[in-house]
């Protein structure tokens, strides 16, 4: 039954057409003392359950009875002889959606989030589906995990000139800006896929991630281009020379930069990597900090302002908890550059199926990149087969080939003894092998200063080579 105060309700205040009224069954009732809107799910000609939702409070609404499977509103008006349908949030968005002559329009209830597989059963014939979600964040993301479940080759997302299609109808747009809206729908594409164009402009109207973030070494910037979002750099040297260290050292600098840094280490304490960094920021071994002192107040400072959060795993590091540290620090803290020290020492399964474990943890660094967006630094050890005196390249990377092949940037690190002065700096050699966004390789010293435990650029030596 329909009482004079529902309808109007429904013909004035959401502008529904009274025909449209009558073609989804709706009727009145009253909840928590409020009339209230009937709205029927109606399947195979039975009402599998009904939504009371009050008139006057947004929030005042049931659904009776409270266990019966989600449906799809509106699935007694479809037409099967048409090739479309369209879906929408709110189910007054599906009966909007026939006031603007939208034929098999329907509603999901609470969204993509209550996704039934019987849906697909129910719009299998379909070979065009209009998403016209709400336009907003959520909607979008329930439009791609639609399309994700019911194909992205027959998914179209529509973007209505309103937030969703009731508004629309209560605000008096058009006829003919909702059927422009239809036929402007935009093709869904999986994640991974992208028009060209678009990806041309993102660059065009942010080079930084064509370029990347500058460091305070300006031969690495010159070589490397920049700290790049979204990729992964391979640093190897022997033991003791010195990449732990450096690592520490980009992590300082990339918090400098405003990036939100993680470093996962078993090489050092989470304790000793924090005073390692104290020396590099306050240019005074942390040795000769004292509470109340100068040093503490800018160390403090400084890890208060841009936060560094330290990981000391006990043991070897599974995947799937690297991958946990990693989306917290990501999500939590906005983490964007990301130090993993080192490779080896995380993986651990049997000598015989080192390669194997090695390519996997490699691979599942890679996935992390993608999905966070965060610059991977990863160190890893070079081959135990090495001979005395041979230079370390990209083949010298212990264990699979994989590690060169999937890395955006391998850089070897070496300290350079034939260059050492007793009581001066340290020179430390860098060669940049692999480069794969820029192309430019070469190699560069740097001064290691033991005090301060601190890298500074080395004007004495620089060579450039051609990256074949």
């Amino acid at each position: 039954r329909m009482t004079d105060e529902v309808l109007k309700y429904l013909t004035q205040t959401r502008k529904l057409p009274k025909d449209v009224v009558e073609k989804f069954c709706l009727g009145a009732t009253t909840l928590n003392g409020e009339p209230a809107v009937c709205l029927p799910y109606i399947l195979d000609g039975q009402v599998v359950f009904h939504k009371e939702r009050g008139i006057r409070t947004k929030s005042n609404m049931r659904r009776v009875p409270s266990g019966a499977p989600s449906l799809l509103f509106g699935l007694h008006l479809l037409d099967r002889r048409l090739p479309m349908a369209t879906l929408t949030e709110g189910e007054y968005d599906a009966m909007a959606g026939y006031a603007y002559g939208i034929r098999n329009a329907l509603s999901m209830p609470n969204g993509f989030d209550s996704f039934e597989p019987d849906w697909l059963r129910k719009l299998e014939w379909a070979s065009s589906l209009m998403l016209g979600l709400d336009a907003d964040q959520k909607g979008s993301d329930g439009s791609l995990k639609a399309a994700k479940k019911m194909g992205y080759a027959r998914c179209y997302r529509v973007t209505w000139p309103m937030k969703d299609l009731n508004d629309c109808l209560m605000s008096g747009v058009s006829d003919t800006e909702i059927h422009q809206a239809m036929e402007n729908a935009a093709a869904l594409m999986p994640p991974d896929m992208g028009m060209a164009q678009d990806f041309y402009a993102e660059g065009i109207r942010n080079p930084a991630l064509r370029k990347g973030s500058q460091t305070r070494w300006d031969d690495l910037n010159s070589f490397l281009g920049g700290i790049r979002l979204a990729e992964v750099t391979v640093l190897v040297g022997e033991t003791g020379s010195g990449k732990s260290t450096y690592a520490l050292n980009m992590a300082v600098d990339a918090a400098e930069r405003d990036d939100h840094v993680l470093v996962v280490s078993r090489e050092n304490s989470s304790l000793i990597a924090s005073m390692k960094m104290a020396s590099m920021i306050s240019k005074v071994d942390s040795a000769k900090h004292t509470v109340g002192s100068p040093e503490e107040a800018l160390v403090m400072g400084f890890y208060r302002k841009h936060p560094i959060i330290l990981a000391h795993p006990k043991e070897s590091l599974p995947k799937e908890s690297l991958a946990l540290m990693v989306r917290y620090a990501c999500s939590h803290f906005g983490v964007s550059f990301v130090v993993l020290d080192q490779l080896h020492d995380f993986v651990d399964g049997p000598v015989e199926y080192e390669r194997q474990y090695l390519e996997a943890y490699m691979r599942h660094i890679v996935t992390l990149k993608a999905e966070t967006g965060a610059h991977f630094l990863v160190l890893a050890h070079p081959r135990a087969t090495k001979k005395e005196g041979e230079e370390i390249t990209m083949a010298s990377i212990k264990g699979s080939a994989t590690i060169k092949q999937v890395a955006d940037n391998v850089i070897s690190i070496a300290r350079n003894t034939a260059s050492e002065i007793e009581g001066a700096p340290k020179p430390v050699r860098f060669h940049l092998w692999k480069n794969r966004a820029v192309g430019t390789v070469g190699e560069w010293d740097l001064d290691y200063d033991t005090t301060t435990q601190t890298y500074e650029s080395h004007k004495a030596f620089r060579r450039e080579f051609e990256n074949v």
